[in-house]
């Protein structure tokens, strides 16, 4: 499992970057969440969310020794190759660069920051407290507990599954569950989305993930396509870098979600 941003490009963080300080199309922000998990924008939201509750919106235009000492570090982070840049409009670039003053160049720092800092591995939120996080401040949160199947690999897991689909977020909590071999296997899940036609066939693809030793373990959830109702998540161990469709040789185990905390009155813990 990746830290927050560690695997964005320098399209991801051009799009990023615009959202904070200029803001985006429909298009392009479609865009940024297909190359985004809703994990990672949501870290990207808190962090802005924060620097504007701070008042530090309000400062002077950033010194320009300063923003060539980030512009710098992150492009040393990143250690992106040289490419064509992507083409924009003549006016949007205009905006962008007088947004680099005051409050657009702090936003924009804020964001840098969080790259060098998460790809340094400085500060990285862990998973239970960004699932924590959810459970306190989302509406409407369904919770599934694993049952284990009878394949042996899935031996006494226990946990559950934390879903919100107003946020499209969120996590898997593990206890129990034997560490995987990357170069052998990885686990995948799986998330049926009773809205789709032929669901119960065609589940949507939750993400892959490794588990090493530990108690517990919290993965974030990494759906590919939007899951507007989730009525059943699955576990299987899949090879590297998981499957397009499983063969559910090895499924083992499955989460039938409770209702709505909004709906049974309680928010699940």
């Amino acid at each position: 499992m990746s830290a927050h941003f560690a695997g964005w490009d320098r399209r991801t963080l051009d799009l990023a970057l615009d959202e904070v300080t200029l803001g985006l199309s429909e298009e392009e922000r479609a865009e940024l969440r297909s190359r985004a998990g809703a994990h990672e924008l949501e870290a990207l939201e808190h962090a802005v969310a924060e620097l504007n509750l701070a008042g530090l919106g309000e400062l002077e235009a950033a010194p320009a020794e300063l923003m060539r000492r980030i512009s710098a570090d992150a492009s040393a982070h990143f250690d992106f190759e040289t490419a064509a840049p992507v083409a924009r409009p003549v006016g949007a670039r205009a905006r962008r660069f007088s947004l680099w003053s005051a409050a657009g160049w702090v936003a924009a720092a804020v964001v840098l920051a969080c790259f060098v800092l998460d790809r340094s591995g400085a500060w990285t939120r862990a998973p239970a407290d960004l699932r924590e996080r959810l459970l306190a401040s989302a509406a409407g949160l369904v919770r599934a507990p694993w049952t284990p199947t009878a394949d042996p690999l899935a031996g006494a897991l226990s946990g559950d599954v934390v879903w919100s689909s107003e946020r499209q977020e969120g996590y898997m909590r593990f206890r129990s569950l034997a560490p995987n071999d990357p170069e052998r296997n990885q686990y995948q899940l799986w998330v049926f989305d009773s809205t789709r036609s032929d669901w119960e066939a065609q589940p949507v693809d939750g993400g892959v993930f490794d588990v090493g030793p530990g108690e517990e373990v919290v993965v974030p959830v990494d759906a590919k396509l939007e899951v507007r109702k989730a009525a059943l998540f699955a576990l299987t161990l899949e090879a590297p870098g998981g499957v397009v469709v499983s063969s559910r040789q090895h499924l083992l185990a499955t989460a039938s979600p409770d209702p709505p905390a909004e709906q049974s009155g309680s928010r699940p813990r």
